[in-house]
């Protein structure tokens, strides 16, 4: 069992609790509780597991800090993939369709119909 260090750009082992390496799986349920990270259950595609693994993680393992909100500001600023504009007098405001879309039901049923948008 690895982890992938972003930060630091390199692999680390994580030790199972006895040793017993979990069998690869899918549609397992999983939660991060103090130092441990609990697998139960899931499939392999074959056959359903009903077992319990607790992989420590006593390394120097850290989740970095979400960057969502600037990378959405970011997508306003760079315009690299604005696909719609609003012209609201003499300004030109570009936009993200799927962000409007996503954001509001007007534009959501605007953009999914075939509407002719000028």
């Amino acid at each position: 069992m690895f982890a992938y260090n972003i930060a630091d750009n390199t692999w680390e082992t994580i030790m199972t609790y006895g040793g017993n390496i979990p069998k690869p799986r899918c549609r397992h349920t999983s939660i991060i509780y103090k130092n441990s990270l609990i697998i139960f259950g899931g499939n392999d595609s074959e056959m359903s597991f009903c077992d319990l693994y607790g992989l420590n993680l006593d390394i120097k393992l850290q989740v970095p800090g979400s960057t969502l909100l600037d990378d959405l500001r970011n997508m306003l600023v760079d315009q690299m993939y604005c696909d719609v504009t609003f012209k609201v007098g003499d300004r030109t405001i570009p936009a993200h369709r799927a962000i409007l879309a996503a954001r509001c039901e007007h534009f959501k049923n605007m953009f999914s119909s075939k509407m002719l948008l000028l």
